[in-house]
């Protein structure tokens, strides 16, 4: 399934999401809760900038293993299903928490930072910093591939063991090296507070219901949960978290980009 991951503003992002439709009516103790959760999550993200940290106070305790009986094969891993078979559970969970932050950080600094006519251009790998720049050209087709794909590029294909491992090599080097760059960025701009960042929300929000739960009951089983287990999704800035109560407490099953 495609994904488009750094599209040009986030208020085009804001537009495509629309509104939600919930199957089921959510119960006000869900509502509130998920609410809660979801203004958590953002908070945190905001200070800590960095996916890895949050993964145990708000996602799944086994999310790696519930990615893999995904039914529908997609989730924010960076993987294809076939690509899963050949990545072990350590190498996804760097991918799935160093990719966030990079899309993160990204959409932050292309909203609030890069020049609004850069976002217009046909190459938005322009739109980063310099130093950035340098290490997404050293691998311009994989550098687009991330931000518009949520597998491995064409030219890694056919999917085998050892294109896979390429893939997640390099994937992983341009994730970690811009990641340490752009955090720098956002800690100096304080991302998500900044006033650019939160005049485009505003505009945003007229688009989309931010923090407002809805319940969705899969037809079949997802994550490997049986039927009619009850999905809560909620909208924050960038993603739409996907909850399910885990241990008596809402928790982070997958996330999704609102392009998607």
């Amino acid at each position: 399934m495609k994904i488009k991951m750094l599209i040009p503003t986030i208020l085009a992002l804001a537009i495509s999401v629309g509104a939600q439709p919930a199957s089921e009516k959510i119960t006000p103790k869900e509502y509130r809760e998920a609410n809660d959760v979801a203004r958590r999550f953002w908070s945190r993200l905001l200070d800590t900038k960095d996916f890895k940290p949050l993964l145990r106070e708000f996602f799944v305790e086994n999310i790696i293993e519930r990615h893999r009986k995904n039914k529908e094969g997609y989730s924010r891993d960076f993987l294809s299903p076939d690509e899963m078979k050949f990545v072990n559970s350590d190498e996804q969970k760097q991918l799935f928490t160093a990719g966030n932050t990079w899309v993160f950080l990204g959409y932050w600094y292309i909203n609030s930072v890069a020049p609004p006519k850069c976002v217009d251009g046909d190459d938005l790998l322009k739109c980063f910093p310099k130093d950035v720049q340098k290490i997404l050209y050293e691998d311009p087709v994989l550098a687009k591939s991330l931000m518009e794909d949520s597998g491995s590029p064409v030219s890694y294909e056919p999917t085998t063991r050892e294109s896979t491992s390429e893939y997640v090599s390099k994937a992983l080097q341009i994730f970690n090296k811009t990641n340490v760059i752009l955090r720098k960025h956002a800690i100096r701009k304080n991302a998500g507070r900044d006033r650019r960042w939160r005049t485009l929300m505003k505009e945003a929000s007229k688009y989309v219901d931010y923090y407002q739960p809805s319940v969705t009951t899969p037809e079949t089983p997802d994550y490997g949960y049986p039927k009619g287990t009850r999905f809560i999704s909620v909208n924050t800035p960038i993603f739409q978290l996907e909850l399910i109560r885990s241990r008596g407490r809402l928790k982070i099953i997958d996330l999704q980009i609102y392009s998607q």
